[in-house]
């Protein structure tokens, strides 16, 4: 929302709103529930194209998001709703006529992305508070799948074996810390290699 996310920019890759996308898809993968949302478009102005819109949807669905509430639809924009978080996705769209084909293409990608299985061997550490982003964009670069791991999960629901850690059916072999350990995260970890030493 809000233009925070854009293509040929660096904010598609860095800074907090960058997370969104992978936010969402890790928590619920965690959770074990099956969908996760992203409301795009949302206050992008009545400027946002149509490649900006097909943009910010596969730049969501890359990122595991796998249902999408494009925002928004009006049955009428005159009035205070011409500044009401534009644009109009509808029928007031210079591309309506063309709103079929990215529906389509949206409702293939949402299938894909919740009936598949999902294989990835990466996690990045993260507080609950925020989410490390630069790591994040390293492993986009380098095209290595990834999801985010609250240290809360990895401490209450993973379990820790010595060559890997299992949660919600991921196995991860390999946990990017960026950020420093909160303490309680830190201990077990400490006393963990402590008693393999």
């Amino acid at each position: 929302m809000w233009r925070w996310v854009l293509p040929d920019s660096p904010t598609a890759l860095e800074g907090p709103e960058s997370t969104q996308g992978k936010c969402s898809s890790s928590a619920a993968l965690h959770a074990g529930r099956r969908r996760n949302a992203n409301e795009c478009c949302g206050a992008y102005g009545h400027g946002l194209t149509w490649d900006e819109m097909q943009w910010l949807a596969r730049w969501c669905f890359v990122r595991g998001v796998n249902l999408l509430y494009p925002h928004a639809f009006y049955y009428s924009i005159r009035g205070p709703r011409w500044d009401e978080r534009p644009p109009d996705v509808g029928p007031h769209s210079p591309w309506w006529g063309r709103y079929r084909e990215y529906a389509d293409v949206c409702r293939r990608l949402s299938w894909l992305n919740t009936d598949s299985q999902h294989v990835c061997e990466l996690a990045i550490l993260t507080p609950s508070s925020n989410l490390p982003w630069r790591a994040a964009k390293v492993c986009f670069q380098n095209q290595r799948d990834f999801n985010y791991l609250e240290e809360r999960e990895l401490l209450e629901r993973s379990k820790i074996g010595a060559d890997d850690i299992q949660i919600a059916g991921m196995t991860y072999r390999a946990l990017i810390v960026e950020h420093a350990l909160d303490p309680a995260t830190r201990a077990p970890w400490t006393r963990s290699r402590a008693q393999d030493g």
